[in-house]
């Protein structure tokens, strides 16, 4: 059952269901299609806050560059590369290209991981009272 944290920029997108995927480093123990995840923001910190549990519905391989995106070896349009950075709570595609790169530096190789609207609702009340 695997967790997923997210900044706190992004939890709002992601409890709205605006944001419904993220790009992660691959993991030693892979998500699947069909995986429940938990979705915090903040984990391992203070304020940690649970955002919700969703179904996992698809994963992919994703290279990301300064000019474009790559999922499962296919070169993505522009519409496409905007769209998904829409989807991923970004403005732009050069938004998202410019949060990458100082932090992983490009190219990107990683996974695309999507899953269905929330299935459980926030709580009100902090995940650590």
């Amino acid at each position: 059952m695997p967790s997923l944290s997210f900044q706190s920029r992004f939890a709002e997108a992601v409890i709205s269901g605006q944001k419904r995927q993220t790009i992660r480093r691959p993991r030693k123990q892979p998500i699947r299609p069909g995986d429940t995840l938990y979705l915090f923001s903040g984990m391992r910190a203070r304020d940690c806050r649970r955002l919700g549990t969703v179904r996992c519905t698809g994963v992919a391989r994703i290279v990301l560059t300064d000019d474009g995106i790559d999922v499962d070896g296919k070169r993505q349009s522009a519409d496409a590369r905007s769209a998904m950075a829409r989807a991923d709570g970004f403005q732009t595609f050069s938004d998202m290209a410019a949060w990458f790169k100082p932090r992983y530096g490009l190219p990107f190789e990683g996974v695309l991981i999507r899953w269905s609207v929330l299935e459980t609702v926030p709580q009100t009340l902090p995940l650590f009272p």
